[in-house]
């Protein structure tokens, strides 16, 4: 896996965590139960009918991102504790089978379990070279269910390397989101490129 510098394809403001969930949902076939309202189902329709590349940067709104760092024997801590969800890397190389990648890990929290994180991670604020991203949902907003989910689901990990600017073989195949992302296998069309276009904030 390698870092590059890639151009931004879409402008625009995030959506809401709401609006990104719930979109990303449907497209992996797992339908948040929330209810939304009229204006933001008739906006979901809207969307649901552009490009899915054209609006990743759009989809960055899906949690409040801390860029950190922490030890490695802290990361391999949070990675066996299951109150959270691993994206990133580790999250593509789980659904494409491509062994271990570089890059920084990156977790998922209920914002209600942000401290819990903080604490048991010893993580500090790292702005220049971070090995760690946690994102924050708001507990209204938590899509996955701890019971089943280890990682995040495909599009969202490719969301991750894609806002990281991190390439990996292969990793198009998650995007854009289809009900099979959550443990896709199969071969696909090889890509190089993760088009992200931005750094976390």
């Amino acid at each position: 896996m390698r870092t590059t510098t890639l151009r931004e394809t879409y402008s625009g403001r995030p959506l809401s965590q709401r609006l990104v969930w719930a979109l990303l949902g449907d497209w992996e076939g797992r339908p948040q139960s929330r209810s939304l309202h009229r204006q933001e189902r008739a906006r979901l329709a809207e969307y649901a009918t552009r490009d899915h590349a054209q609006l990743c940067h759009r989809l960055k709104g899906r949690a409040s991102f801390r860029a950190c760092s922490a030890t490695s024997s802290a990361i391999r801590r949070l990675r066996e504790d299951r109150r959270w969800v691993i994206g990133g890397g580790a999250a593509v190389a789980q659904y494409l089978e491509v062994g271990d990648l570089d890059g920084p890990a990156t977790f998922y929290v209920p914002r209600s379990l942000e401290e819990a994180f903080l604490d048991a991670s010893l993580a500090v604020p790292d702005a220049f070279q971070p090995n760690l991203y946690l994102g924050v949902i708001d507990d209204s907003c938590w899509p996955f269910d701890i019971e089943i989910d280890r990682h995040v689901w495909g599009s969202v990990a490719y969301l991750d390397c894609r806002e990281q600017r991190i390439e990996s073989p292969r990793l198009g195949v998650l995007w854009p989101p289809r009900a099979g992302n959550l443990d896709v296998q199969s071969d696909g069309p090889e890509e190089g490129d993760a088009r992200g276009e931005g750094e976390v904030n």
